[in-house]
């Protein structure tokens, strides 16, 4: 992580990593995306998930779950979660095989028209619908106001928050199957 206007150039630390920052922090709970919600996103989130897919080569639910991940755990507790994978990973054999970069046909400028079916850990989906319910908020309409907040700003946010209107209830059904 680097700030691209840093005066005093480079430096790096030399202090271990830390551990988890609780006992009870099970890596493995998140290796599965066995459960599934249904977040309504706008065309300026639409475009901001599509921006950071092609910037980072990630798929655009790899970007939900990771800005999902840090909200609900921090940021720590990712990069932890992805020093405990890539230690916990065997290499695998060279096969000459690549993944393509090209990104030709992404359509970024639109409205949304239909829902983003995302499938994240159970214990992620639990504990953002625990959070949700703190807010009194659905899980989508939460999810969205995280989406905000982390890709477009706290200042969107807040003048996001008094124009949010609920969302209808047949979208609510859609949302909670």
């Amino acid at each position: 992580m680097e700030w691209p206007f840093a005066t005093r150039g480079l430096r790096k630390t030399t202090v271990a990593p830390t551990e988890p920052l609780t006992p009870d922090f099970q890596p493995q709970a998140f290796a599965w995306n066995d459960s599934k919600i249904t977040v309504w996103l706008s065309t300026a989130l639409d475009g901001a998930v599509s921006d950071l897919s092609i910037r980072h080569g990630a798929s655009r639910p790899d970007i939900l779950r990771v800005l999902l991940f840090e909200h609900v755990y921090g940021r720590l507790a990712h990069a932890q979660l992805v020093e405990w994978k890539r230690r916990h990973d065997r290499p695998s054999p060279d096969t000459g095989i690549r993944a393509s970069n090209r990104r030709d046909g992404i359509e970024v400028i639109g409205k949304s028209t239909k829902d983003f079916r995302l499938e994240l850990p159970t214990k992620l989906r639990d504990d953002l619908q625990s959070l949700a319910a703190e807010s009194d908020m659905g899980i989508s309409d939460y999810c969205r106001k995280v989406l905000v907040q982390q890709l477009l700003g706290e200042a969107v946010l807040r003048k996001y928050r008094p124009r949010a209107e609920p969302v209808p209830a047949h979208y609510r059904e859609i949302e909670n199957q």
